[in-house]
């Protein structure tokens, strides 16, 4: 009898054992799912813009008008939306532009354009419609502390390219306006969006950019703003 119930007592030791793992293992797992669906997920929208020129050729009256919204403005900016289920926070923005390319391209075709780099991160363009300077490192880089779903707001957070590239375009466009082959070689920029879930975990998302113009004038351009590859972490 004894014996009986000692094997009773192994077996049911045995039974609440394996209890114990397939419930620690459905928790994991339900906390995994819960956790995979209740996070932030950052992208980058569309965006088509015409750049509307000044015929008296002044680049402080150009303006950008966003070709769905019709907002104009003289700034150009990207569209980036948390599609998730959760608020990203602590998002970082990095554009990786090689100057050098934009810079020879436009300083090869580009008659009387003179582009100086000033040390410490600044850029100098000069040409007879337009002299500015411009802090490289402030242009490349943004901050933003939230930036919750689109379910709760249903509206993108515009992020703003860099001043002097868009500069640099506006010179290329206006100067080659019957080379489009030339303004296909536009070189790719890339732009890292870096984010924290609301568990603090790190996610990135990386994409290839490009400018792809559908035509031009002398007082307008129509282009859309190209994702050419797209890579990301692990969400």
């Amino acid at each position: 009898m004894t014996t009986i119930v000692s094997i009773f007592a192994i077996i049911a030791a045995i039974s609440t054992v394996i209890y114990t793992v397939i419930t620690v293992k459905t928790l994991k797992e339900i906390r995994r799912q819960r956790e995979t669906t209740y996070l932030p997920n950052v992208i980058l929208g569309e965006s088509s813009y015409t750049m509307l020129i000044d015929d008296k050729l002044k680049h402080n009256s150009i303006l950008f008008e966003d070709i769905k919204s019709k907002i104009k403005s003289k700034h150009c900016f990207l569209n980036i939306y948390n599609i998730g289920l959760a608020s990203a926070k602590n998002l970082k923005f990095t554009f990786n532009i090689n100057d050098q390319e934009y810079i020879k391209l436009a300083s090869k075709n580009i008659d009387g354009l003179e582009i100086s780099e000033m040390g410490n991160g600044f850029l100098s363009i000069e040409h007879k419609e337009l002299k500015s300077g411009h802090n490289l490192s402030a242009q490349k880089y943004r901050e933003k502390d939230f930036l919750i779903p689109i379910n709760i707001e249903n509206k993108s957070f515009q992020l703003e390219l860099p001043n002097y590239l868009m500069s640099i375009l506006f010179l290329l466009v206006y100067n080659l306006e019957d080379n489009y082959e030339l303004l296909e070689e536009l070189p790719y920029f890339e732009l890292k969006i870096e984010y924290e879930d609301l568990s603090n975990k790190t996610h990135w998302i990386n994409y290839q950019i490009k400018f792809n113009i559908f035509s031009m004038t002398k007082t307008d351009v129509i282009f859309e703003i190209l994702k050419e590859r797209t890579t990301a972490n692990n969400v």
